[in-house]
């Protein structure tokens, strides 16, 4: 099997593989049985939009999880206000825990990303143990909405909406009390 490092790039301008090229590499195929069992114990995946159907992802040799990235991520209460965590503070995240440069990080990062917006886009429900589901619901057409400036009645098209589930492990962090989240 393929190290994740030699699908990168090596150049400065940061020219990834097209998408689809980038989803059909040996990076994002299947893993056998015996390679799950070695290097992938949680994952599972039948395609590259499925890659996240457990809490890690197969995107490189290594398996981490989401709830980890996040929680390595500086994320700090400050004043009663959340920090923003941003696809950077991702890829820094990764780099430092797992040895990688920043360019394979955000390799990684970014492929995560582009299969987790593919799947959306083609209306696959992705979940993620432990951290939560992803799903595209359907809104109806609605004729009767107004708008409140002038009181005009506007049509709203009927269209597709995301919506996140959090997961068991995710819940019940969020269901604490404030108080008893630890300050750092």
């Amino acid at each position: 099997m393929l190290k994740a490092s030699s699908e990168i790039p090596k150049n400065k301008s940061h020219s990834y593989p097209s998408k689809k090229d980038h989803l059909r590499s040996k990076f994002f195929q299947t893993p056998t049985q015996q390679q799950r069992s070695l290097k992938f114990p949680h994952v599972f995946a039948r395609s590259p939009s499925s890659l996240f159907v457990h809490r890690s992802c197969a995107c490189t040799q290594h398996t981490f999880s989401l709830p980890t990235i996040l929680r390595k991520s500086n994320v700090r209460l400050s004043g009663g206000r959340v920090n923003t965590v941003t696809k950077a503070d991702l890829v820094k995240t990764i780099a430092a825990e797992f040895g990688y440069s920043k360019t394979e990080a955000r390799a990684s990062v970014d492929a995560f990303f582009e299969a987790l917006t593919e799947a959306i886009i083609e209306g696959n429900r992705i979940e993620a143990r432990g951290f939560g589901a992803f799903t595209v619901k359907h809104s109806n057409a609605k004729a009767g909405a107004r708008n409140p400036k002038t009181g005009e009645r506007v049509y709203v098209p009927a269209r597709r909406k995301v919506a996140f589930k959090p997961g068991r492990i995710l819940r019940e962090a969020l269901s604490k009390p404030v108080e008893e989240l630890p300050v750092e």
